[in-house]
C-alpha cells in the first residue's frame, strides 16, 4: 500500500470518527439531560464498562499485532494462508470471548462485587440488570475491532465510518423517542448498536471474498508468532484496564452519580483521543514499519519527530482551553434536563484534572506505536506498569485527600510519567531529529500559547453568556495562536505538508 493511500485512508477514518463522535456527544448530552447523575446513570456506565476492561484486551492488538502479521504472510505466503491464520486467531479469541459473556450473563453479581463494592441496592439491581443486556457487547467488539481492521487493510473504510455514524444515531434517535425512567430504551439501543456493529464488517469482509475457516491450530507456527507478539500487548491493555477498575472501585464509594461523573468528564478527553489517534495509527504504524524494513533509520526518526511536533501544535492550545474553561464547556454541554449546576460544578472540577489527557494519551498511543513498529512490545509494557503501579497509588491517596478529583489528578500524574519514561526510552534507541522538534522549536510553541492565555483571558473579562464565552474563547484564542505558529513556524508547517505529501 503506498504512503499516498496510508494518508488518504487517515483522513476519511478521521472524518468518520468526527462524524461519530459528534453524534456520540449528543448521545452524552442526552443522556445527561433526561437521566443527570444518578444510580441508574452509575449503573449503565459501569455496566458497558465491565463486558470491555474485560474484552478490550484481545481487542488491543488488531493494529499492533494480527495486521502486521497478515500483511507479512500476505506477501510471503499468499492470502489463501494469510486468511486461515486470521481465522485461527479470531476462533480462540471468539471462544473465550464466549466463555467470558457466558460468565457476565449469569453471575453478573460477581462482577458488581468486584467493579463496585461501594454501590448501594438500588445501583445494584440497575447493574445486575444491564449487565445481563450488556453480557455479549465485548463479544460483539471483538468481532468489531478484528473484521474493521480486515476491511481496512483491503482499503475498505467505509464500513468503520458507516458503523461510527449508524450505531450512535441508532441509539440518540431511540433515547428521543424512548426515555423511560429506567433506561430500557437506551439499553435496548445499546444492544442493538454492538450487534450491528458485530455483524456489518463481517458482511462486509465476506464482500472482499475472505472465507473464514472454523478451526484451532495450536500447533502452527505463525499461530504461534502471533501471540508471543500479542501476550506483552495484552499485559499492557491490562494494566490499562486496571487502571480504570481502580477508578470506578474508588468512585463507587462515594456518592450517587460519582461514577457517572468520572465519565462524563472524561469522556471530553476521549473524543481527541479517537479522532486523532486512529487516523494517526492506520498511517504511522505500517511508514514506520516500512523504515525499519527499509533500515532507513534517518527517515524513521523524520516521520516519529514530525508526529510528535504536529500533535503538540494542534492538541497543547485545545488542552490550554480546555482547562481553563473547565466550568464553560461542562455548562455548554451538559445543562440542561435533570442535569444541574451541582453537576456541572462537579463535572467540571474532573475535567480540569482530565484535561492533560487531551495531550498526553495521543502521545502515549504514538510512543507504544514507535515501539510495535519495531518489534518491542516489552518497553512499552513495562513503562505502563510503572505509571499504573503511580496512579492506583495517588487514587488511593489523592482520593481520600481531595475526594473524587484526586482520581482525576492521579490519572493525568501517572500519565505525564508514562509519556516522559517512552519518550526517554525512544530517545536511547533511536535519537531524535533535531532539526525538527528542538529548544527553539518549542520556544515558538511556548510563545504561542502565551498569546492564546493572554487572548481567553482578555474574555473572559467581559460578563458573556456561557455560549458566546466560550465560542469567542475559541475563536479569538484560536486565530491568535495559528496566526502566531504561522508566523514563527513557516518553515516547520512547509515541512510538515512536504512529508505529507510524501517528499522526503
Amino acid at each position: 500500500m503506498k504512503r499516498n493511500s496510508f494518508v488518504s485512508i487517515a483522513l476519511w477514518l478521521t472524518l468518520a470518527s468526527v462524524i461519530g463522535k459528534v453524534l456520540g456527544f449528543l448521545k452524552d448530552v442526552l443522556i445527561s439531560y433526561y437521566y443527570g447523575s444518578s444510580a441508574s446513570t452509575d449503573a449503565i456506565f459501569l455496566a458497558l464498562s465491565i463486558p470491555t476492561i474485560l474484552l478490550g484486551v484481545f481487542t488491543s492488538s488488531t493494529d499492533s499485532a494480527i495486521i502486521p502479521q497478515y500483511n507479512r504472510l500476505l506477501h510471503t505466503k499468499g492470502r489463501e494462508y494469510a486468511d486461515r491464520n486470521f481465522s485461527n486467531i479470531i476462533n480462540l479469541i471468539s471462544l473465550c470471548g464466549f466463555i467470558v459473556s457466558l460468565v457476565i450473563l449469569f453471575f453478573p453479581d460477581i462482577f458488581i462485587d468486584l467493579f463496585a463494592p461501594g454501590f448501594n441496592d438500588v445501583q445494584r439491581m440497575y447493574s445486575e440488570r444491564f449487565l445481563r443486556i450488556f453480557s455479549f457487547a465485548g463479544l460483539f467488539h471483538i468481532l468489531y475491532c478484528f473484521f474493521c481492521s480486515y476491511t481496512i487493510r483491503y482499503k475498505q473504510v467505509v464500513t468503520r465510518a458507516i458503523l461510527s455514524f449508524l450505531t450512535n444515531l441508532l441509539i440518540v434517535v431511540v433515547m428521543i423517542i424512548w426515555h423511560d425512567p429506567f433506561m430500557t430504551g437506551l439499553s435496548i439501543a445499546y444492544f442493538g448498536g454492538s450487534l450491528i456493529s458485530a455483524v456489518l464488517p463481517l458482511i462486509a469482509a465476506a464482500r472482499l471474498k475472505y472465507k473464514h475457516v472454523f478451526f484451532i491450530n495450536f500447533s502452527d507456527i505463525e499461530f504461534r508468532k502471533y501471540w508471543y507478539l500479542f501476550i506483552p500487548i495484552m499485559f499492557g491493555a491490562l494494566l490499562a484496564d486496571l487502571n480504570m477498575f481502580v477508578d470506578r472501585f474508588l468512585a463507587s464509594g462515594f456518592e450517587d452519580g460519582s461514577v457517572s461523573s468520572l465519565n462524563y468528564a472524561s469522556r471530553i478527553t476521549a473524543i481527541f483521543d479517537s479522532m486523532i489517534v486512529i487516523g494517526i495509527g492506520v498511517v504511522i504504524l505500517p511508514l514506520l514499519s516500512q523504515q525499519n524494513v527499509e533500515g532507513n533509520k534517518e527517515k524513521f526518526k523524520k516521520i516519529t519527530t514530525l508526529v510528535f511536533e504536529i500533535l503538540f501544535i494542534v492538541l497543547l492550545p485545545i488542552m490550554i482551553l480546555g482547562m481553563y474553561l473547565s466550568e464553560e464547556i461542562i455548562q455548554l454541554i451538559y445543562y440542561r434536563g435533570k442535569f444541574d449546576m451541582d453537576s456541572v460544578r462537579i463535572v467540571a472540577k474532573l475535567f480540569f484534572y482530565y484535561a492533560p489527557m487531551i495531550l498526553l494519551v495521543p502521545l502515549h498511543s504514538v510512543c507504544a506505536r514507535f515501539f510495535h513498529s519495531l518489534e518491542d512490545t516489552k518497553t512499552p509494557l513495562k513503562v505502563t506498569f510503572i505509571a499504573v503501579i503511580l496512579n492506583i497509588s495517588l487514587s488511593i491517596v489523592l482520593s481520600r485527600l481531595i475526594s473524587l478529583q484526586g482520581i482525576a489528578l492521579a490519572t493525568s500524574i501517572s500519565l505525564i510519567l508514562d509519556v516522559l519514561l517512552l519518550l526517554l526510552y525512544m530517545y536511547k534507541k533511536i535519537g531524535w531529529d533535531s532539526t525538527i522538534m528542538n529548544l527553539k522549536t518549542l520556544s515558538k510553541i511556548f510563545c504561542a500559547i502565551l498569546l492564546l492565555w493572554g487572548a481567553i483571558s482578555y474574555i473572559s473579562q467581559f460578563d458573556l453568556p456561557v455560549f458566546w464565552k466560550v465560542l469567542l474563547s475559541c475563536f479569538v484564542g484560536g486565530v491568535s495562536y495559528g496566526v502566531c505558529v504561522y508566523l514563527f513556524m513557516k518553515s516547520d508547517i512547509q515541512y510538515i505538508i512536504k512529508v505529507l505529501r510524501s517528499d522526503i
